[in-house]
């Protein structure tokens, strides 16, 4: 197994953070990877759509509103090339308190199989796509 743990500084308050990330139906707001996410089995499993005929189905694994943070694991992939073995990418965020007043840290941490001679690849995909979460982030919290 191979995994990344990476976090980002955001000027914003842990609270206003979290009312983002937390939402797990709402990652089409922060990231234009994916245009749709529907839930099914009572908000466990997410299916998310890229608009081009590429789909991720993700079980929410654990989710803890007090310590604000969730995992997640990617159960299967339809039209989708990732370079992790289906099944294995699990992740788990987390947003705490800042080192600044009113800021806080989101914390990625990530582990999978990558697929034979991905491993590079890999971690620079799973860092690029959280990166783009915080920009999105930062991008409606106008910070």
């Amino acid at each position: 197994m191979e995994s990344v743990r990476a976090s980002w500084e955001i000027a914003a308050r842990p609270e206003e953070v979290w009312a983002l990330v937390g939402a797990f139906n709402d990652l089409p707001r922060i990231t234009d990877a994916y245009v749709k996410s529907e839930l099914e089995g009572e908000g466990r499993f997410r299916r998310l759509s890229d608009g081009q005929g590429g789909e991720l189905f993700e079980e929410l694994e654990h989710y803890d509103e007090a310590a604000r943070s969730f995992g997640y694991r990617i159960l299967e992939t339809k039209g989708v090339s990732l370079p992790y073995r289906a099944g294995t990418f699990r992740a788990t965020l987390t947003v705490l308190d800042g080192r600044q007043e009113n800021g806080s840290v989101l914390e990625v941490v990530a582990s999978y199989e990558p697929v034979a001679g991905a491993a590079e690849i890999a971690a620079r995909e799973t860092r690029a796509f959280y990166q783009g979460c915080v920009e999105g982030i930062r991008k409606i919290l106008a910070v």
